[in-house]
């Protein structure tokens, strides 16, 4: 990933100067995007987009707050604050702003906002004075694994990283200036001094899996100088999410295509024991039993019978030794009907299983070879009819499919919900409710691949939306695997206990919803709303 301390480092010292004795006017959020409304002295307002998903974090400019973007109530607190000094922490992707902040009652206090890119730890959160946590986009509650970023509780940052000009070590240096360094396309000593002075200017080109990246050197000959930094990440981010929700979508419409060839290929490689070889056996067994009648000794435990009309030896593959000579030829006669008819409807299907296999691998190389979102949409919505849509009636969930795929299950009634997470489930789904408030028992189908960043963000605009909260900004959304869900002791249906969760902050956005093809219906009885 290019945005590494160093481009941090870059894109900080572009805007450090600007920020000194600026106002934070407002905090916005649309998903994992959080926008920063900031007005300097001369009455110049900007806005810098800071992009949380691991895969994409950076930091730009934006041009405006997106209408599905809402306030941020974790940042609320922060609302028109004077930001005194803004400072990266050297060789991290942390940036830590200074803020006076004036209470309700006109009284100044000390707070840090903290940004954090590195890794999967992305966050933004703010600290009091005293360095407790005020409140965080992503909140880790005491006893989680990790880090603790709860309000009230003492903040912790990210593990140092080592500093390489005080170490003197190329290998404690970001990985892509560590590639340089041992290539010798640059010492150590000249790109200390670049990270001192921060005046980087940005390249753009081909990384080395081809996809487009920015830095703050060209990495081959084909590089390009940029125009900024923040239009050369809005290119970059543009591409690289299309790119990535093209990727998922394939994904996900290429692992339901497997999972049919997979059934396919065990239709037609039945085994014997499934389908017998011989049904006749049966039917002249069933023939020498009658024929023999009752000088037939089961008593005896031969293990095989003399047909009297052809003289061929006949197995018998039963142990009862007790049966009647017509209970024995009954049953072989319903042995021989039973496998006649199933060697005959086997029969009648190889050419259907061997004709699905030949369009799933026809569709497969379809899904492969779309350059485009829409051709992977036709194969999603012929995958999953009715899905994306309003729920249909004779389905027991409302059911929806994420933007990159995976489909999504929403319970309408108490009962459904309790149908959904304890029957339907499986135990590595994603679960997702709101919390605390009643609401729907939503299910992202994702058993045990890793679900797309979208369409978690989906699932939980989902349990949102049909939920009490569902028509509010910033409402938190836990999920957890299924199997870590269990049935509330003595509790109504529906009413559950869950550990391990994680929480989202989402505001179910027209756009979105109008996406998934969610709509609000009048519910059964109490309606979704007891469970959790």
């Amino acid at each position: 990933m290019p945005f590494d301390a160093i481009v941090m480092r870059a894109v900080t010292h572009e805007w450090e100067p600007a920020l000194a004795g600026a106002r934070l006017l407002a905090i916005h959020q649309e998903g994992p995007r959080v926008y920063l409304s900031v007005e300097d002295p001369t009455g110049l307002r900007t806005i810098l987009l800071v992009v949380l998903t691991p895969a994409f974090r950076r930091i730009q400019r934006a041009q405006v707050i997106p209408r599905a973007a809402r306030a941020a109530a974790w940042a609320d607190r922060l609302k028109g604050s004077r930001i005194m000094a803004a400072e990266q922490v050297r060789w991290e992707r942390v940036w830590r702003w200074q803020l006076e902040v004036t209470d309700d009652v006109g009284r100044s206090e000390l707070a840090t906002l903290v940004i954090e890119l590195a890794g999967h730890l992305t966050n933004i959160l703010w600290l009091l004075a005293d360095g407790r946590v005020g409140d965080a986009y992503r909140r880790i509650a005491p006893g989680r694994p990790g880090r603790t970023i709860f309000p009230g509780q003492a903040y912790a940052p990210p593990p140092p990283a080592a500093d390489p000009c005080a170490t003197g070590r190329p290998a404690d240096l970001p990985p892509w200036a560590r590639r340089m360094a041992e290539r010798r396309q640059i010492s150590l000593p000249d790109l200390c001094r670049a990270y001192a002075a921060g005046q980087f200017s940005p390249w753009e080109g081909p990384g080395p899996d081809g996809t487009p990246q920015v830095w703050v050197y060209p990495l081959t000959p084909e590089w390009a100088p940029a125009d900024s930094w923040s239009r050369a990440w809005a290119r970059w981010g543009a591409e690289r999410e299309q790119h990535q929700a093209l990727a998922d979508a394939r994904r996900s419409v290429l692992a339901t295509i497997d999972r049919e060839l997979s059934q396919v290929a065990r239709q037609l490689g039945r085994t014997d024991d499934e389908i017998d070889p011989d049904p006749e056996r049966w039917r002249r067994l069933g023939d020498a039993l009658l024929t023999v009648g009752p000088t037939w000794d089961p008593g005896a435990r031969a293990p095989t019978l003399v047909d009297p009309v052809s003289g061929d030896t006949l197995q018998i593959p039963w142990r009862d030794q007790d049966a009647h000579f017509k209970d024995a030829a009954a049953y072989a006669y319903h042995r021989y009907k039973k496998a006649k008819a199933a060697a005959a409807a086997h029969e009648r299907l190889v050419p259907h299983w061997v004709g699905r296999r030949e369009a799933l691998v026809a569709e497969r190389a379809q899904v492969e070879a779309a350059s485009n979102l829409a051709e992977l949409a036709r194969h999603r919505r012929a995958q999953h009819p009715g899905a994306g849509g309003p729920a249909d009636a004779r389905l027991p969930y409302r059911r929806f499919v994420g933007q990159a795929g995976t489909e999504i299950w929403v319970g309408r009634t108490d009962s459904e919900n309790q149908s959904l997470t304890f029957q339907a489930a499986r135990p590595d789904d994603l679960w997702f409710h709101v919390k605390q408030y009643p609401g729907s028992h939503v299910l992202l189908r994702c058993g045990k691949s890793r679900p797309p960043t979208a369409d978690v963000h989906d699932a939980a605009v989902l349990a949102a939306f049909y939920s009490r909260a569902g028509r509010g900004s910033s409402i938190p959304v836990d999920y957890t695997p299924r199997k870590f869900v269990k049935k509330r002791p003595h509790g109504a249906p529906g009413q559950v206990l869950y550990g391990r969760e994680q929480t989202l902050y989402v505001t179910p956005d027209r756009e979105v919803l109008a996406r998934l093809g969610a709509r609000r219906e009048q519910l059964v009885g109490e309606g979704p709303g007891h469970g959790a």
